[in-house]
């Protein structure tokens, strides 16, 4: 895991978007940073629970945050109803990813959050989350 000393807004990460992968799952924490990593314009930090992903958010600025709806401590929506009230992070784009989305359709919907099959395509997610950043920049 990522060591965070600094702000991601200070001079280093100024130019980048910064993405915060919540997820125990060391398949997915690869496949994702193997492909963010590609992409000159992305900066990927991972933690591995909810309790982590939280002690994140103290020091990292976020673009987008992208979450495994079964994680260690409590669920992905769980994670997402504890930080939403925030309102530096209400308006933080959110990707579920979900084992089943049509499963999740009705949480997801109610809470406005775009949701993804953990058997994702790769070219989908990329094309996800750069439509993410084209809307919200």
């Amino acid at each position: 895991m990522a060591q965070v000393h600094q702000r991601a807004t200070s001079k280093p990460f100024a130019h980048l978007k910064v993405i915060l992968l919540v997820a125990n799952d060391d398949a997915i924490q690869r496949r994702l940073a193997d492909m963010l990593s590609q992409k000159a314009h992305y900066h990927l930090f991972v933690a591995s629970s909810a309790f982590a992903a939280v002690k994140f958010l103290r020091y990292i600025t976020l673009h987008l945050l992208i979450v495994d709806e079964c994680l260690p401590d409590m669920t992905g929506i769980q994670l997402y109803d504890c930080l939403h009230p925030n309102r530096e992070l209400a308006p933080l784009p959110v990707i579920m990813l979900c084992a089943s989305v049509e499963d999740m359709k009705g949480e997801l919907a109610a809470r406005h959050l775009i949701g993804l099959s953990k058997a994702f395509d790769l070219d989908e997610f990329i094309t996800t989350i750069e439509t993410i950043f084209a809307t919200t920049s």
